[in-house]
């Protein structure tokens, strides 16, 4: 099942793993060489600004799915945010 099919508590975890992915690859391109294999590799593909925009959309997500917002409006705002 897609993700939007997730309850609450399964949503925010993942969406925390993905944000420290993003954090990693952001801490990368300010020349942090202990960062993840993943977050390098996003980090030479994106650049500070859309890696910051990024962490702000999870930030919001998490926050929402740690909330009463439904995982299937979650899933579908951040597909919208991250396009």
């Amino acid at each position: 099942a897609g993700m939007e099919k997730w309850k609450r508590d399964q949503l925010a975890p993942m969406l925390q793993q993905w944000l420290s992915v993003l954090e990693g690859a952001l801490a990368s391109r300010a020349g942090a060489a202990a960062a993840p294999a993943a977050s390098r590799q996003i980090a030479a593909q994106r650049s500070p600004r859309e890696l910051m925009a990024a962490i702000q959309n999870l930030q919001k997500a998490i926050e929402y799915a740690k909330s009463n917002v439904s995982p299937a409006a979650v899933c579908g705002w951040l597909m919208w945010e991250l396009r």
